[in-house]
């Protein structure tokens, strides 16, 4: 009865591995990083897709007499990739780290980074962070689609100074699309430090191997006593 039952789970084990998702193909897959690990992975340099076929901008715009300096870094895991298509599931997760200070501020600002110390930098004063998920295919003549499917982040504070206003998260794909025609880009205005939406499943995938854009750009006023103001802006696509 034990050979029996251990032949039963053994069958099902092997059925199980050739079959994930109805396809015949292996596919490999990783646990999602959380936001610190993937922190410390960006500051790190580490990335499962070069940094060069990823894209990211942080704009900011000073209203007073003191200054915004940034820094910023960025990570991309695969979380599922099909090894005889090649088809992936990945997240791209970009942050920008800010120190907000006066002339007269003595604060050295992003001290040099050690893997083996804390992650976090006490200069500064706001991080702004994002993620988007998507999945690429390929078609039968070569070309590579990817569709995205959800986008993440939010912004945190470490100075209790700083207070954050009209929050704007716009976020979409758009290139040459399965359906031959462009996407809708969304336009969010969250009302916490915190944001998650999920595109529709009929979300058209764009062609990564022509011009195309896809990702998230949020932008956020930062202001500190009465007359301090900033805008940030962070964009985050490939």
């Amino acid at each position: 009865m034990k050979k029996f039952l251990f032949g039963l789970v053994a069958l099902y084990a092997t059925f199980a591995f050739f079959n994930v998702g109805g396809s015949s193909a292996k596919a490999a897959s990783s646990v999602e990083k959380s936001i610190e690990e993937a922190y410390k992975d960006a500051k790190n340099g580490i990335t499962d897709i070069p940094n060069y076929q990823l894209r990211e901008l942080g704009n900011s715009e000073v209203d007073s007499d003191e200054t915004m300096k940034t820094k910023q870094y960025k990570t991309a895991q695969i979380l599922e990739e099909n090894n005889e298509t090649g088809d992936q599931v990945v997240v791209v997760t970009v942050f920008n780290d800010v120190v907000l200070e006066d002339e007269t501020s003595s604060i050295t600002p992003f001290a040099e980074f050690d893997p083996g110390a804390s992650d976090w930098d006490s200069s500064i004063s706001v991080q702004a962070y994002s993620r988007f998920y998507y999945t690429t295919s390929q078609t039968s003549g070569g070309t590579t689609y990817a569709k995205l499917t959800k986008v993440n982040g939010g912004w945190n504070i470490s100075d209790s100074s700083v207070s954050l206003s009209n929050r704007i998260v716009k976020y979409g794909a758009n290139g040459g699309s399965t359906l031959g025609s462009s996407n809708t880009t969304y336009t969010q205005n969250p009302t916490s430090n915190t944001f998650t939406y999920n595109l529709p499943s009929n979300y058209s995938a764009v062609s990564i191997d022509a011009v195309h854009f896809i990702g998230v750009t949020t932008t956020v006023t930062l202001k500190r006593g009465t007359s301090s103001v900033w805008t940030l802006k962070l964009t985050n696509n490939r």
